[in-house]
């Protein structure tokens, strides 16, 4: 009868030292490794894009015939943005560019049809002030952008009437989204669609309503 009991209590003991060094060996939830993220998109941005646009000019008020220029265009933004511990980033950025190839020329007519002459419409230099909403999964920030648009549009006239270039700028709002890319803590990509809508304004004798369909891609520095 001891003997028996004498192995148990053994056995027990065994048993117990044996879950104890299992507990030891697994790693509590204290000690399981935290999850960090590699990439902190916080701080200053700037960087270069460049891509195809496409302007469209309502042909109710744009010799009563919708058209379009499409062009391409290169860009500078700049901008500085904050990642909060949500992953959620907030920013502001800005943007400066430069629109080329979408020229267009028309010939215009007097009130009785009779030959006048020709204008070339096209627009070049356009700019942004726009917020900035996102989210990050690390490398890859997603976000959505909008705010306020400018672009100018130039008539070069050549016609009995006029002669020369005129300038008008054109004021709106600018909607889109887009990703970065990291490649470095320092270096990302960049690719955005944005689309721009331009109040309406009297240019010459025309009543002029535009929009914008702008696809870019770049690279940017944050540091």
């Amino acid at each position: 009868m001891r003997l028996a009991y004498a192995a148990a209590v053994a056995a027990l003991t065994v048993s117990t030292a044996a879950a104890a060094d299992m507990d030891v060996l697994r790693p509590s939830i204290s000690d399981q490794p935290a999850t960090t993220r590699t990439i902190d998109w916080t701080g200053m941005q700037f960087g270069i894009t460049g891509g195809g646009d496409l302007t469209r000019a309502d042909g109710s008020k744009f010799f009563n015939v919708t058209q379009d220029f499409p062009g391409s265009h290169v860009s500078l933004f700049a901008g500085y943005q904050e990642q909060l511990n949500n992953n959620v980033v907030l920013g502001l950025e800005g943007d400066v560019t430069y629109t080329g190839g979408n020229a267009r020329t028309f010939n215009i007519f007097d009130a009785t049809n009779t030959y006048i002459g020709q204008e070339k419409f096209s627009t070049d230099w356009s700019g942004s002030i726009r917020a900035r909403v996102g989210y990050s999964f690390d490398n890859l920030l997603l976000y959505t952008t909008g705010g306020y648009v400018a672009t100018r549009v130039v008539d070069k006239a050549n016609t009995t009437l006029a002669t020369g270039t005129f300038n008008e700028y054109f004021h709106g709002v600018t909607i889109g989204a887009g990703a970065d890319y990291a490649f470095t803590q320092n270096l990302f990509g960049r690719a955005e669609y944005r689309y721009n809508k331009f109040f309406e304004r009297q240019f010459g004798k025309l009543e002029e309503e535009l929009s914008q369909h702008v696809v870019s891609v770049g690279v940017g520095m944050k540091f």
